[in-house]
């Protein structure tokens, strides 16, 4: 495709939380998402144990089993709606989205900087490059159980005011990452208005075809 044909549309979200979380008083991990091998939550449990962190986990899926029996350190809230996250989030001091495969975008990443939450991300997430250079995220490899915990355990001993300033920046500046639902709508409208032929079609002389019969 020719650069100019190209519109950048950015994917919409919803934050959890109208106020910012005050992540800076908390000192527990949160991890969103599904509860399967993809999304590393097997990742994400190995090395908060090591970090001696704890962790709740929101979601649902075939490796609850595992989060059930990680340990007392490990809060298993199960499916939660979108309002309930949103109460949930209010004691965590920073999201882990420790997905194994590259993520195309991580709506959850931006739903909880949108938030307030810092995030700690796999980088192999397109966008853990642009949160990083905000201010906003930390990104390290998830894989390696010894570099996630080392950067766990490096967050939980920044100074209460670094993370204050993280999340500040999330909140403030996240909302340039994607757009609301409203925004989403509109911009495809536009789109898609602009690429309606707006000359009048002269009217053609001679036969014409209506609902497939000649007239």
């Amino acid at each position: 495709y020719q650069p100019e044909r190209l519109i950048t549309i950015r994917n919409p979200i919803a934050p959890l939380t109208a106020e910012r979380v005050a992540a800076e008083d908390n000192d527990e991990f949160v991890f969103i998402g599904r509860l399967d091998e993809e999304k590393g939550i097997e990742d994400a449990l190995a090395a908060a144990r090591r970090a001696g962190a704890r962790l709740c986990v929101i979601g649902d899926g075939p490796l609850m089993p595992d989060v059930v029996a990680a340990g007392d350190h490990v809060r298993a809230m199960g499916w939660q709606s979108h309002a309930e996250i949103g109460r949930i989030i209010r004691t965590a001091s920073a999201l882990v989205m420790p997905s194994r495969y590259p993520e195309p975008f991580g709506l959850v990443a931006i739903e909880a900087a949108r938030s307030g939450l810092p995030v700690i991300m796999t980088k192999g997430a397109f966008l853990a490059e642009e949160m990083e250079r905000a201010g906003m995220a930390i990104s390290c490899n998830t894989m390696d159980e010894e570099a996630f915990a080392a950067t766990l355990a490096a967050f939980r001993h920044m100074p209460k005011e670094d993370v204050r300033l993280m999340s500040e920046r999330a909140f403030r500046l996240s909302p340039n990452l994607a757009t609301t639902h409203e925004e989403w709508r509109d911009a495809l409208l536009a789109q898609y208005r602009s690429l309606i032929p707006t000359h009048v079609v002269p009217e053609p002389k001679g036969e014409a075809i209506v609902q497939g019969a000649f007239r």
